[in-house]
């Protein structure tokens, strides 16, 4: 109450100028002191009461009956009590679950109770990460109950006013049998598309330390689904940890990006990065951590279609993408080319 009663006369303050002073129901002061010779006068009704230049009036602030009092009276005075008793009955309305998580999701709590409405819903406070999803509008519906029937208890999925799809899942034993939050994200997807074949793509945010924390590991997740648009990666799952590199690149001035781009390539070279097939070929090479027969079998290629497109690149750059080494060089030129676009 405390909390939610000082925030509230906060805002009136910054917003109006108005200096409030509380009081309960039994004319004892909350906030603010009884002045000198001052005697509060007991509401009987929902009617501001003005005496000695100061107006009374009922207010409501979660649940309990208040005294607000301002200095001045007159009719502006009473226009200002009906505006703040209004402002106190909008601001104590009973908060829904979702419409919590979301406010929750965006890190828009100033003013909220946020470990008394946690444990009013019977929330979580252990360790969970975000997920945001994108998928075909009309199916979005359909996606969001599909994982929320899924879902083990305490993981949820909401469907955010701005229409984005939001996952958040617990650390429990059911992310503890996958090697990685992106593993466990990939297996969404497939479930997804063997129950429903609804295809989407998953931006994943990290791990943080309780619900209170989670507007962090959705920030990361929308940082990493902007990412994924703006680069047309392949591959359904993405982790922000992928795009800090990205980031910083992306973060330098456009001509230094051409000057790295030429000292890598050069004109003959960069002919190889209009080849979109072999840039296919290459950045699913190096999602399968330069494992050929994973690539090939995931791009349906022959084992020797897969070596001629990587000796290619080779012949074409110099750099042999089955070494480690050269195939983090070639994964900075592709950047590089797409961030000049």
């Amino acid at each position: 109450m405390d909390r939610e009663l000082i925030s509230f006369i906060d805002n009136i303050k910054s917003k109006t100028g108005i200096a409030l002073r509380i009081f309960n129901h039994e004319l004892q002061p909350i906030k603010g002191e009884i002045l000198n010779g001052e005697q509060i006068p007991k509401l009987t009704d929902e009617q501001p009461v003005q005496k000695d230049g100061r107006t009374y009036f009922s207010l409501k602030i979660d649940g309990e009956n208040l005294v607000a009092v301002i200095d001045g009276d007159g009719e502006q005075f009473k226009s200002f009590a009906f505006l703040i008793s209004q402002l106190a009955v909008s601001g104590s309305q009973e908060l829904k679950k979702e419409q919590f998580l979301e406010k929750l999701i965006l890190g828009d709590i100033e003013g909220l109770p946020i470990k008394k409405l946690i444990k009013k819903f019977s929330l979580t406070d252990k360790s969970l990460f975000a997920m945001i999803l994108t998928t075909d509008y009309a199916k979005k519906d359909e996606v969001v109950e599909f994982f929320n029937w899924y879902n083990t208890e305490g993981d949820f999925a909401l469907l955010m006013e701005d229409e984005r799809i939001v996952l958040v899942k617990l650390c429990n034993q059911a992310i503890d049998d996958y090697a990685s939050c992106a593993e466990y994200a990939e297996f969404l997807v497939r479930s997804l598309y063997e129950e429903t074949g609804i295809k989407v793509k998953i931006g994943v945010g990290g791990i943080v330390d309780g619900l209170e924390k989670i507007n962090a590991s959705y920030l990361q997740a929308l940082s990493t689904i902007d990412m994924m648009d703006v680069l047309q990666e392949g591959g359904d799952v993405h982790t922000y940890k992928e795009y800090v590199l990205i980031k910083i690149l992306g973060e330098m001035p456009k001509n230094k990006i051409n000057y790295y781009l030429n000292f890598l390539l050069d004109a003959q070279s960069k002919e190889i990065l209009q080849d979109q097939e072999i840039i296919k070929t290459a950045e699913c090479f190096l999602e399968n951590n330069l494992n050929a027969s994973e690539t090939s079998r995931k791009m349906y290629l022959h084992r020797n279609t897969l070596n001629y497109r990587l000796d290619k690149i080779e012949k074409s750059t110099g750099l042999n993408v089955r070494k480690f080494s050269d195939a983090l060089t070639f994964r900075i030129i592709t950047i590089l080319a797409k961030l000049t676009r």
